[in-house]
C-alpha cells in the first residue's frame, strides 16, 4: 500500500436510525394500545399495525449496521471497501472507467468504478470527496508520463 490519502465513513450518520429505531420501538409498543382502547379497533386492524412498527425497526437497525461498517480507504495506488457485506481492494490499474453523480440530496457522491475483473458489473463507492477522488481516477486513467509522448525519438549521432 502507497501513502493513504483520504478516509471516509458514515459512524456519525449512523446514529440517526439509532433514533428512528429508538422511537419505532416505542411506537410499535404504544400504537397498538392506544389505538385499541381510543378507537375501539378491530383486532386484524391491531394486527397489521403490529407487523408495521417492527418491520419499520428491523429496517432502521439494518442501515445502522451497513452504515456502521462502511468504511473507504484511498491508497496512492489502491482502493479499499468494507461494507457489512463484503470487503474489496481495488487497485488503480485495474480501473478501466467511472461515472460519478451526486446522491439524492445529500453531500455523498456516488461513484460507479469498472475494472477488469469485475466486467458486466461496478463496484459502487460513496464518498464526501468528490473532487480528491475524481482527481486520482483521472490521473490514473490518463498518466501523465511525458517520457515517451513524442515516439521513440532515439537519435544517435
Amino acid at each position: 500500500m502507497g501513502k493513504l490519502i483520504f478516509t471516509d465513513d458514515r459512524k456519525k450518520y449512523s446514529y440517526a436510525f439509532i433514533i428512528f429505531m429508538v422511537f419505532a420501538t416505542i411506537g410499535s409498543v404504544l400504537f397498538p394500545v392506544t389505538y385499541t382502547f381510543y378507537f375501539h379497533a378491530a383486532k386484524a386492524e391491531i394486527i397489521k399495525v403490529s407487523i408495521i412498527f417492527p418491520l419499520t425497526d428491523l429496517i432502521a437497525f439494518f442501515a445502522f449496521l451497513y452504515c456502521h461498517f462502511y468504511k473507504l480507504e484511498v491508497y496512492e495506488d489502491a482502493i479499499k471497501l468494507r461494507t457489512l457485506y463484503r470487503k474489496i481492494e481495488i487497485n488503480l490499474s485495474d480501473i478501466e472507467r467511472f461515472s460519478s453523480t451526486k446522491y439524492g440530496l445529500s453531500t455523498y457522491y456516488m461513484f460507479k468504478i469498472y475494472t477488469k475483473l469485475s466486467k458486466p458489473k461496478s463496484i459502487v463507492v460513496y464518498t464526501k470527496h468528490y473532487y480528491e477522488f475524481t482527481k486520482l481516477l483521472s490521473e490514473q486513467m490518463n498518466p501523465k508520463d511525458d517520457s515517451d509522448r513524442f515516439g521513440n525519438m532515439n537519435i544517435t549521432l
